[in-house]
């Protein structure tokens, strides 16, 4: 598209010049069309498949659930574990298998909705603490390894999301809060994760605390 006024070119998509404001005259040059991109659109065809197929599936499988617990068992809510893992699987999929997005937000991700599980598991079984014990100290140790693994395998284009790791690696206390807050009979994995944790944390502040630094200002427009 040209200005006649400003004598210029404009490339961008519109009809009027950013300039004077006057219409744009078409000189004949062929327009690219703006297609979708093809990796985009066969994740979307995959999320729309899967969608299609799940949502249904999960759907039956709660109803049988909860009417088998109620008719069975009433006293013991057992299905509210059938529906949390299945929305589980469903948000891992959608969100971390078949979404787009940069790989600290998916690890992110995980964490915080699988630390969600493990207190409504906490919620629903009662006195039971096994989940606190094993499994959120090794979802938080894994997170922090496969993060620092990425960073060191993609350091050029991960510096620019050290935040993000900083974030998750600040998290780590939670394991060693919560084996104190709920008492927990095993303590040594909680306070390895966490250490574990703050150990990644103590190296990102010391090699990497000016970028780190730049990123939070600019998240929050400091």
């Amino acid at each position: 598209m040209y200005c006649r006024r400003c004598n210029v070119t404009v490339d961008c998509q519109t009809d009027v010049c950013p300039l004077c404001g006057q219409s744009l005259e078409n000189r004949g040059e062929a327009t690219k069309p703006n297609l979708p991109s093809p990796k985009g659109s066969v994740k979307r065809q995959r999320l729309d498949i899967f969608s299609k197929i799940y949502i249904p599936l999960a759907l039956t499988i709660i109803i049988a659930c909860v009417v088998a617990n109620v008719l069975t068992n009433p006293d013991f809510m057992w299905s509210i574990m059938v529906i949390v893992s299945l929305v589980y699987v469903f948000f891992c999929v959608r969100f971390t298998f078949i979404a787009q997005g940069n790989f600290n937000a998916r690890i992110f991700r995980q964490v915080v909705i699988l630390t969600l599980i493990f207190v409504i598991v906490r919620i629903t079984v009662g006195g039971n603490h096994w989940v606190f014990i094993t499994w959120l100290p090794i979802v938080y140790t894994l997170s922090d390894i496969l993060l620092g693994v990425y960073f060191l395998f993609t350091k050029k284009t991960s510096r620019s999301r050290l935040a993000s790791m900083f974030v998750l690696a600040f998290l780590g206390i939670i394991p060693v809060c919560a084996a104190y807050i709920l008492e927990l009979e095993v303590k040594w994995p909680s306070i390895a994760a966490s250490a574990f944790s703050a150990l990644i944390m103590l190296v990102l502040i010391i090699t990497e605390h000016k970028q780190i630094l730049s990123q939070i200002k600019r998240f929050f427009h400091l």
